[in-house]
């Protein structure tokens, strides 16, 4: 044995999470000097967000308390780290197509209606993520419509399925069949396990190079 591996879980948005789990890796370090293994390696893994959008738990921050962390616990050990999602998630940028729509019935009390919207990918494909990895996506749109007027909404997926539910009551501008929705930062855990359920394909993927 040469060290210690962790990994606090994809999506941790505390910094604590981070320091508690150099510490308990330090006490390995500590036991196993005792009954004679000389640790040299502590992977910290990964679990590291890969955009600001959580204000309570930014990279800077991760990386601020896990440097200072090491400087003081292990000084002269070899780290390694696994930021995968550091380096995907702000990389793709999902986009898709309505293809039907339903407006339902204006609720008892209520003068707003309700728009479904079913959308070309879903839980099955690229959106996996909201089942598998708990992520929180912003839905954005692109639309001929009036951008100032928002109306509830919930966005489903193709399959037909009532688990392919995208985003419930959300509030959108009234979209038509043929606008598009986008949501950014979509390139962790979310085409890599996209999968071709009830014969639905899986996205394209087109590069976009910028200098």
């Amino acid at each position: 044995m040469i060290g210690v591996s962790f990994h606090v879980g994809s999506g941790c948005y505390s910094v604590d999470s981070f320091v508690k789990a150099l510490k308990d890796a330090k006490t390995v370090f500590d036991i196993a000097e005792k009954v004679g293994f000389n640790f040299t390696v502590l992977d910290i893994g990964g679990g590291f967000p890969g955009t600001d959008d959580n204000s309570s738990c930014r990279f800077v921050d991760i990386a601020k308390a896990i440097n200072e962390m090491i400087d003081k616990l292990f000084p002269k050990v070899k780290i390694i780290a696994e930021p995968g999602r550091y380096f995907a998630s702000a990389s793709h940028t999902m986009v898709c197509n309505i293809f039907s729509k339903r407006k339902n019935k204006v609720e008892q009390g209520s003068q707003e209606p309700e728009f479904l919207y079913y959308i070309n990918d879903g839980l099955y494909g690229a959106f996996n993520c909201l089942f598998f990895d708990h992520a929180k996506i912003d839905v954005k749109t692109i639309s001929s419509g009036n951008e100032k007027k928002k109306h509830l909404c919930t966005i489903f997926g193709p399959t037909c399925d009532a688990l392919d539910r995208i985003a419930e009551k959300i509030y959108l501008p009234e979209l038509e069949i043929g606008d598009w929705i986008y949501v950014p930062n979509f390139g962790a855990y979310t085409v890599s396990a996209a999968s071709e359920f009830n014969g639905f394909k899986t996205v394209k993927t087109h590069f976009i190079w910028q200098n």
